[in-house]
């Protein structure tokens, strides 16, 4: 038996499903989590605006006619809100709501894309599924978002999709198998990759 694992502290275990340590230990490695991504998670954010705003190209030439409300959730809605979680990282409460915070970016291009799914025409709005995708590998590997907050998102994001194209849109059902099928398939493996990334 391993002498270090006896010598362990009791609140040290962690939890399988949620990841999380029991006790003071987790309060420790939380402190420890935000002193070493602070910095990677302003990059991400910074990366996710560029992204995002470099995909405004892509709505004038799959939707000309609409790109123009297009470009205000991405560079009236998207945009500012991801800029002002990277300003609000720079202050002394950003440890406490880190999480929540990026969260909320991962959520508002999620909900973003799903809002421009129900806006661009057809053909041209089935193209825009597969920025979800985009979004949920983006969330659950990059962001340094912990297992549970990145679940939550991705989940709410899938749920988003399921109610705009199935009440509020007239999406064509192989279209809509198909999505989910990629849908689900690829947070399944976003979930999986996450857990794996903060459990080693």
């Amino acid at each position: 038996m391993n002498p270090i694992a006896l010598s362990l502290p009791h609140d040290f275990r962690h939890s399988w499903l949620t990841l999380s340590f029991g006790g003071t230990a987790e309060e420790a490695f939380r402190g420890d989590y935000y002193r070493k991504s602070l910095k990677h998670v302003r990059v991400a954010v910074l990366l996710a605006i560029v992204y995002y705003a470099t995909f405004g190209i892509l709505d004038a030439l799959l939707v000309p006619g609409e790109k123009h409300w297009l470009w205000v959730i991405r560079y009236a809605g998207f945009c500012p809100l991801a800029f002002a979680v990277y300003l609000f990282s720079f202050s002394t409460h950003f440890e406490r709501y880190m999480q929540p915070a990026v969260s909320a970016v991962v959520l508002s291009a999620g909900i973003g894309i799903i809002a421009m799914i129900l806006i661009a025409p057809s053909p041209g709005r089935y193209a825009y599924y597969a920025g979800l995708i985009l979004v949920f590998m983006y969330g659950y590997t990059f962001l340094k978002l912990r297992f549970v907050y990145a679940t939550f998102a991705g989940f709410t994001i899938v749920i988003g999709y399921e109610i705009a194209a199935i009440w509020l849109s007239e999406t064509p059902f192989p279209i809509l198998v198909n999505n989910n099928f990629f849908f689900l398939g690829g947070n399944i493996i976003g979930m999986l990759a996450c857990y794996s990334i903060e459990l080693s």
